[in-house]
């Protein structure tokens, strides 16, 4: 990768603003890995899903360098494939682990990987089976699945994205409605922020998927709102790194009626 290349890649605004997002995810992953205070879980899976996020988009800055693709097909076809499925259960079970006081990953967990898993072990036997055909659609910017393959996969993605947010929040809802039952004011641990995060993330996702399939197919250009929507995505995962830390652990008390 030769410092003229990356600085005409860096010329456009949306490289800019993906590897900037980019470095910020993943600095705030070191910090947060780093801590060794209250929360020490929390942050770790919080640490985890700010680092899935700044590996995908470090991939799809790679991608403008036909070179690194020639040298690395494989890492970039599962860092902008494969990483997807490990961001949403990394969320889920953040908002989980500030619900409870004694959460620990266990191994029960593990099955949140399993799509990741799938899709991996998929891709990788898949690749090595016809690593020319990849290598050669990736290096001219084509895509690695049909358009019939690459909407299933989209699909499989977004129902996944979805429905662990909509999980998110049942965990947080079932939270509220018990310690209601045991505190008379819940007003700084109820996780209304969380809520209302989880709230803006679906409808950002949402409107990602309207970019997706309706905008850009009128003909529309997406550029700007892909923007707006990576943006708009790191401020909420921000605003967690603030608050999340501050959340009031939960009573003794509290916590074994959450089991």
């Amino acid at each position: 990768m030769s410092i003229d290349l990356l600085i005409k890649h860096l010329q456009d605004p949306k490289n800019v603003i993906l590897i900037a997002v980019a470095f910020q995810y993943l600095f705030f992953a070191v910090f947060l890995f780093s801590q060794r205070k209250a929360r020490f879980i929390s942050n770790n899976l919080f640490a985890a899903y700010m680092l899935f996020n700044g590996w995908v988009l470090v991939g799809w800055f790679l991608i403008n360098f036909e070179n690194i693709m020639q040298r690395y097909p494989y890492p970039i076809l599962i860092s902008e494939n494969s990483i997807y499925f490990l961001i949403p259960p990394m969320f889920f079970l953040y908002v989980v682990s500030l619900t409870r006081k004694d959460f620990e990953f266990k191994k029960i967990h593990l099955v949140h990987m399993i799509p990741f898993l799938i899709d991996f072990i998929h891709l990788t036997v898949r690749y090595f089976s016809n690593s020319s055909v990849f290598i050669s659609n990736l290096t001219n910017y084509q895509c690695f699945f049909s358009s019939g393959e690459q909407l299933v996969r989209d699909i499989i993605l977004n129902i996944q994205f979805i429905g662990y947010l909509i999980a998110s929040l049942y965990v947080i809802e079932m939270y509220r409605s018990r310690i209601r039952k045991i505190f008379s004011s819940i007003k700084k641990i109820n996780l209304s922020w969380l809520k209302t995060v989880i709230i803006c993330m679906l409808v950002i996702r949402s409107v990602d998927i309207a970019n997706a399939y309706i905008f850009e197919q009128a003909g529309f250009t997406g550029s700007f709102l892909t923007f707006f929507l990576l943006i708009s995505q790191y401020i909420l995962a921000i605003i967690i790194i603030y608050k999340g830390p501050r959340q009031p652990v939960v009573f003794p008390e509290a916590d074994g009626d959450l089991e």
